[in-house]
């Protein structure tokens, strides 16, 4: 009997234990459906959040009145793109029935590089045979809508090789990395020839042509740029320390980090690590958004990592950011 009771208490105990085994599943499971059912609308709040975003940035309007620019024979259709430097619009010349892309930059701007960068495009356009460079944008003028903005007339091009690249899904082949990189060299050894460095050299600085210029790759956005040698005496710029950064930090030259005087080598430098980003995708030093990283935090990354982890594809280093 008392063999009985001891068989059944036994029995009601492990009875117990299996229903809070059964208990304990169960609320994991509903604490793991209480978690995914959190996520799931947090996810859906937050692609709300990006949707909502998108339709106010496509309703952004421009800072430019298109009212103030029926100049002449311009006419302006609509805004292509905006930044730090100001605002790109397209245009329809009447005269000549072509498309042009007029850059704007507000007078009352801090840094005004606009007049700068005509100036620069005018004298790269210069030629004694009369036949425009291949691969530098052509303008058409430059001025000023009252005490507003400044303007300046140029071609109308194609995507750069920043957009291509995402159409591409952010692969080149290596054939392409090549035929786009010998145009890139091309390009900065025709300014180089004429006394110019360019300071910010990036995959959105260089464009390609439309129609039959399709192929062409052009060097774009010289509001950096300055000489690196006297015009008369040809003279090279002194070399000089304590500079600051000047250019895009992800593709920046080791000497422009450590604020040393830029010089054609630099450049050619950041095209390396433009054709390198190409071909393998991604930058060691590169994260998701580059403005909240430093640019010391960025250089840091350069200097411990040698060519082979750079050059390297679908490296563990290259992803450890």
């Amino acid at each position: 009997m008392q063999k009985f009771e001891e068989d059944e208490k036994e029995a009601l105990t492990d009875k117990r234990l299996e229903e809070d085994r059964i208990e304990s599943v169960e609320s994991v499971k509903k604490k793991k459906k209480k978690n995914k059912k959190k996520k799931d609308k947090r996810k859906k709040h937050e692609e709300n959040e990006e949707e909502e975003k998108a339709v106010q940035d496509s309703k952004k309007k421009s800072s430019v009145n298109s009212e103030m620019f029926i100049i002449g024979t311009y006419n302006l259709i609509k805004m292509l793109g905006s930044g730090s430097f100001g605002e790109i619009h397209l245009a329809y010349d009447t005269s000549t029935r072509q498309l042009r892309a007029v850059k704007f930059e507000l007078a009352a701007q801090k840094n005004p590089q606009l007049k700068h960068e005509y100036n620069i495009l005018e004298q790269l356009g210069k030629s004694e045979t009369g036949i425009m460079p291949e691969g530098v944008p052509k303008v058409f003028g430059y001025d000023r809508v009252e005490n507003k903005c400044n303007y300046m007339i140029m071609d109308f091009l194609g995507p750069s090789l920043a957009d291509l690249f995402q159409f591409r899904n952010k692969l080149f082949s290596l054939k392409t990395v090549c035929l786009v990189g010998i145009q890139m060299l091309q390009r900065i050894e025709f300014i180089h020839e004429k006394g110019f460095i360019h300071r910010d050299i990036k995959p959105e600085n260089f464009v390609v042509g439309l129609n039959d210029k399709s192929s062409t790759v052009y060097l774009i956005d010289f509001g950096l740029s300055k000489r690196y040698k006297d015009k008369n005496s040809g003279q090279h710029i002194p070399y000089r320390e304590n500079r600051h950064l000047i250019g895009t930090a992800r593709y920046a030259s080791l000497n422009a980090h450590l604020g040393i005087e830029q010089s054609r080598r630099d450049d050619i430098e950041s095209i390396g690590y433009v054709l390198i980003y190409f071909l393998v995708g991604r930058l060691p030093w590169q994260s998701k958004n580059d403005k909240a990283k430093s640019p010391a935090k960025i250089m840091e990354k350069k200097l411990i990592t040698p060519p082979e982890i750079l050059c390297k594809k679908n490296s563990k280093m290259l992803y450890n950011v």
